[in-house]
């Protein structure tokens, strides 16, 4: 048998869980949030108590797509995994939550509440942003490197042609010279004995 006693020891032990956690009835009034919850949206828990997301947002939009999940809920029957939603606090700070919603049935079946447990994921997020630009910035800066090296290995692809050229070239003169230093000779020789014979 249940004692008042445990309900407030588990009570208690829910308002210390690091994690944001509250539980709404099916008017989608907050009847029971830990001070996670309160912390991160910027309310004391007396404050939050018979409130709707209407009531604590500034942001219609977000109370919005928070009153359509909880339709889900409430209508399916079954738990809902929101993976990535905004929210601003009181203070105008915004953060990026991952939310767990869980429907709590009495005995005939019938889903009574809903509990939702939070995890902000805002430096998770943002730490995933800044991970995509610096891989960027590698990406541009390896095609940077890229294409100076195929710049590079060009111009190294043209010296040494100039260089086998060159080669080639002084191995033609080489070729040719012979046979013209023999002609040359034999010239000389031809003329010398035709000078003699006059």
């Amino acid at each position: 048998m249940k004692k008042p006693e445990d309900d407030l020891f588990f009570a208690n032990v829910i308002d210390h869980v690091a994690h944001p956690i509250f539980i709404k009835n099916r008017e989608f009034q907050m009847i029971f949030v830990n001070r996670a919850f309160a912390e991160m949206v910027g309310f004391s828990p007396e404050e939050l108590i018979g409130k709707t997301d209407y009531d604590i947002l500034d942001r219609r939009e977000e109370a919005d797509f928070f009153r359509v999940k909880d339709i889900e809920l409430f209508t399916t029957k079954r738990q809902v995994e929101v993976n990535e939603e905004p929210v601003t606090d009181k203070s105008g700070r915004r953060r990026i939550l991952a939310t767990t919603k869980v429907p709590l049935s009495n005995s005939d079946g019938e889903v009574t509440h809903l509990v939702g447990i939070i995890h902000d994921i805002t430096e998770l997020k943002a730490t995933q942003e800044a991970l995509r630009l610096a891989n960027e910035g590698l990406e541009q800066r390896v095609e940077e490197r890229t294409r100076d090296l195929r710049t590079a290995q060009e111009g190294l692809i043209r010296k040494e042609r100039l260089a086998e050229l060159g080669k080639l070239a002084g191995g033609v003169a080489h070729e040719i010279r012979n046979p013209l230093t023999a002609i040359k000779n034999a010239a000389y020789v031809l003329e010398r004995q035709l000078g003699k014979n006059t």
